[in-house]
């Protein structure tokens, strides 16, 4: 049996962007959608998203990144398996209507939406992204709050010139591609299943964006953790 770690569908459509009515205050994206405590989303029947939503996607989290840097990085550095987080991303999302309105309004999955926060915060930051990740791989790995966040992890602090070059590809495009295929056996040998790994580009970007994020903002052991 496959491992599906993400199969995706995004839905761009010309309606307000937050419906109260329908999806609750503060919601960027359906309550069926959400982040599940195993970190992964099972959608196997989902048609896969298309380039305008991937595209719509990574330019709203780019934008919630650059308006609220400050607040996007406290939320994403917390244990997203938990409701605080969730609560505390929907805010997030919800107080950046503004990053959506020459869009029309946009569905997609948390996680989706939390990669492209996370990877425009790692873009933002000085210095190469393979160069920082290397630096994070000799320290003490960050926490993880899952089976496949370990393993996006451990590819993270295995191969970070890959996930760098992954991180600097256009969404959608072939070097996306090239890269994810190349990606996907490193996550496989990470999980140690010895399973098939199906993983969407979109998903894989968004599992290695978080956990690199982390990565790279972790922070420092303290005396005891040193001793």
């Amino acid at each position: 049996m496959k491992l599906i770690l993400l199969a995706l569908a995004f839905a761009v459509q010309n309606q307000p962007v937050f419906n109260e009515a329908e999806r609750g205050p503060n919601t960027g994206f359906p309550p069926e959608r959400t982040l599940s405590p195993a970190h992964d989303l099972y959608f196997e029947d989902s048609a896969p998203p298309t380039l305008e939503a991937r595209i719509a996607a990574q330019d709203f989290g780019a934008c919630v990144a650059d308006t609220s840097a400050v607040v996007a990085r406290d939320v994403l550095k917390r244990d997203f398996t938990t409701r605080a987080y969730d609560r505390s991303l929907r805010r997030l999302i919800g107080g950046n209507e503004d990053c959506l309105r020459r869009r029309g309004s946009m569905r997609s999955s948390s996680l989706i939406l939390a990669g492209a926060i996370a990877e425009r915060l790692i873009e933002r930051e000085d210095g190469p992204i393979n160069v920082r990740l290397a630096r994070a791989a000799l320290r003490p790995s960050a926490p993880t709050f899952s089976v496949s966040d370990r393993a996006a992890n451990c590819v993270v602090r295995s191969v970070p010139d890959d996930v760098a070059r992954l991180f600097e590809s256009e969404v959608a495009g072939d070097a996306e591609t090239t890269m994810t295929d190349q990606l996907r056996p490193v996550l496989a040998a990470c999980l140690g299943t010895g399973q098939p790994i199906e993983a969407t580009p979109a998903g894989l970007r968004a599992i290695l964006a978080t956990a690199a994020f982390r990565e790279i903002n972790a922070d420092p052991p303290t005396a005891e953790t040193r001793n």
